[in-house]
């Protein structure tokens, strides 16, 4: 069974692309814009990993992952940023946040797949020992 991928993305063609990319490698791919819909869909869907931009309109990337991490229902789901903020300070930001890991854009279309899959094949090795 393909693991599930709730990808969130206001540009549009980012979205449709990084949404490619993770339906080529394999997952199930529900995508959304804002941080508000990455909160509902990830109750209603029950995703396996979201994976988030940082700058989304509203609640931004930061908040949408303390919402999901405020909630029973979503508070285990590894969150992954797919972002352009990824100077070491803001990697860190997010990392003591509660994201398993930071991608940065320009993504590479090939390989984003296997680095999501890697990040959470490390995250289950983790929280299973």
């Amino acid at each position: 069974m393909p693991l599930r991928v709730l990808l969130a993305d206001d540009d549009r063609d980012i979205r449709a692309v990084a949404r490619l990319s993770l339906k080529r490698a394999g997952f199930e791919v529900i995508a959304v814009a804002s941080g508000e819909e990455v909160v509902s869909a990830a109750v209603t869907s029950a995703p396996d990993v979201v994976v988030l931009d940082w700058l989304l309109p509203g609640m931004d990337g930061l908040e949408a992952m303390a919402a999901l991490r405020a909630d029973v229902r979503t508070a285990g789901i590894p969150v992954i940023f797919l972002t352009g903020r990824t100077h070491p300070s803001e990697v860190e930001q997010a990392m003591a946040h509660g994201a398993i890991g930071c991608l940065s854009k320009p993504f590479n279309v090939v390989t984003l797949g296997d680095e999501v899959g890697r990040l959470v094949a490390s995250w289950h090795a983790q929280h299973r020992a």
